[in-house]
């Protein structure tokens, strides 16, 4: 389970966001002035961590699935060739790349500047989306989401398939979007505007097993 604290009243709550596209119903979750950071070690929900939240995908033996970086140290050097999306964390500020974008430079090029990365599926490319054949049969889903003037986590509220989760986000105005772990490893957890933590996520049944989130304060 995800650690929780006392929470303060200087704690800076998510701004929770509400979408509906063709009657169905999104969360977002906005991080008003805050930094994000990938991190390996678990969390704790409280004033200083304003949300947490599943990133990429962790194998059986408990290693992370595709390449990644963590403020400049490689963890994984091997991109996978079947993870089409990278989230770079630079600045204190998400990016995301594909696989193209990513091999121009390689990650060489992010390990000197301190950047941490994670691999994962993309969903939307350049306000396109992307498909992804082996996750056709899912039906909860949270992702990353760069707008033109912000970013935000967006989840749907009821199930839906793939591609009608990714026809949503394009139509709230998503420019890129990445794929966030969900299925029984989606518990994550945000500070309400109660000055509340609430968790999130359907399915919990492997949050032990998780290893590593984004963490937004």
């Amino acid at each position: 389970m995800l650690a929780s604290v006392g929470v303060n009243i200087l704690a800076k709550p998510i701004q929770l966001k509400s979408y509906s596209v063709k009657g169905v119903r999104l969360t977002g979750y906005l991080p008003v002035d805050q930094q994000v950071y990938w991190v390996r070690s678990r969390p704790i929900c409280h004033s200083g961590q304003s949300l947490i939240v599943p990133a990429a995908f962790t194998h059986p033996d408990m290693s992370i699935a595709g390449a990644s970086i963590e403020w400049g140290k490689v963890v994984n050097p091997t991109i996978s060739a079947d993870l089409s999306g990278f989230c770079l964390i630079r600045d204190k500020k998400p990016w995301v790349l594909n696989l193209s974008q990513m091999k121009v430079g390689g990650l060489r090029k992010w390990e000197q500047f301190g950047t941490s990365v994670f691999q994962q599926d993309l969903l939307v490319q350049d306000g396109r989306r992307v498909p992804i054949a082996h996750a056709a049969a899912l039906n909860w889903w949270r992702a990353l989401v760069i707008f033109p003037n912000r970013f935000e986590v967006v989840e749907n509220d009821v199930k839906m398939r793939r591609d009608d989760f990714q026809a949503a986000l394009l139509k709230i105005g998503a420019q890129q979007a990445i794929y966030l772990d969900m299925g029984t490893w989606s518990e994550g957890a945000y500070i309400s505007p109660q000055n509340r933590v609430v968790k999130i996520g359907k399915l919990r049944q492997n949050t032990r097993r998780q290893t590593n989130w984004l963490v937004f304060h």
